[in-house]
C-alpha cells in the first residue's frame, strides 16, 4: 500500500513538473505579447494603481475573485489578502467595483491568472507571475513587472534561455514600455 502511494505521489510531482516545463514562456514571447497588447497592459496598470487611492496599500487579486467576493468576505482567507479586506468591499464606491471588473477582464484577455498590486516606497508596483517552479528554496520564475523596485541589467548574451547558467543566481528585468518590464529570477 505504501509503495502505491509513493508511486502516485511521484507520478503527480513529475506531471506537475512536466506541465510546468511546457508552459515556460520566455522573455522574447512575453515581449511580443506585451507589444501586441500594450494598450491593455497600460489600462491594467492605470486601473490597478487607481485602486490604491483607497485606504489599503496592497491587494493580491486572482481571476474570478470579483465574482466570488461574497464568499471571500466570509472566508478566513480574507485576512491573507495583503491588507485589503473583501469583507469591507461594499464601503468602496461604485467606480472601485467597476475597476475590479475591468481588471478581471483584462487579466482574462491577457491570459494571466492574477496580480499583486502594492504601494512600496511611495510608488505603485505590480507583479504578475507568468510561471514559476520552486522546490526547497530553489527555482525559477518569469514575471511581468510594473515599476519594479530594483532594475537588473538584461544582457541577451547571458540571459536568453540557451545561455543561462542555472547553477548561478540570475536576475534580470528586461524593459518593455510605459513602466513595464519582463522579470526573471533563478535561485540555485
Amino acid at each position: 500500500m505504501m509503495k502505491q502511494e509513493a508511486k502516485l505521489f511521484l507520478s503527480t510531482v513529475l506531471l506537475v513538473l512536466v506541465s510546468a516545463c511546457t508552459r515556460q514562456v520566455q522573455e522574447k514571447e512575453l515581449s511580443d505579447i506585451f507589444i501586441e497588447n500594450q494598450a491593455k497592459f497600460e489600462e491594467l496598470s492605470n486601473l490597478s494603481c487607481s485602486l490604491l487611492n483607497h485606504d489599503f496599500k496592497s491587494l493580491y487579486y486572482e481571476v474570478g475573485d470579483y465574482s466570488d467576493r461574497e464568499q471571500k468576505a466570509k472566508s478566513a482567507d480574507s485576512d491573507r489578502d495583503y491588507k485589503f479586506k473583501w469583507s469591507a468591499f461594499n464601503k468602496y464606491e461604485e467606480e472601485f467595483e467597476n475597476d475590479m471588473q475591468k481588471i478581471d477582464g483584462l487579466l482574462v484577455d491577457l491570459g494571466l491568472d492574477g496580480i499583486l498590486i502594492r504601494t512600496l516606497s511611495e510608488k505603485c508596483r505590480l507583479y504578475i507571475d507568468v510561471w514559476s517552479i520552486w522546490m526547497t528554496g530553489e527555482g525559477q520564475e518569469m514575471t511581468y513587472l510594473y515599476n519594479p523596485e530594483t532594475i537588473y541589467e538584461y544582457n541577451p548574451k547571458i540571459h536568453t534561455k540557451p545561455n543561462r547558467d542555472l547553477k548561478t543566481q540570475i536576475d534580470f528585468t528586461m524593459p518593455l514600455s510605459s513602466g513595464w518590464f519582463v522579470g526573471y529570477s533563478n535561485t540555485p
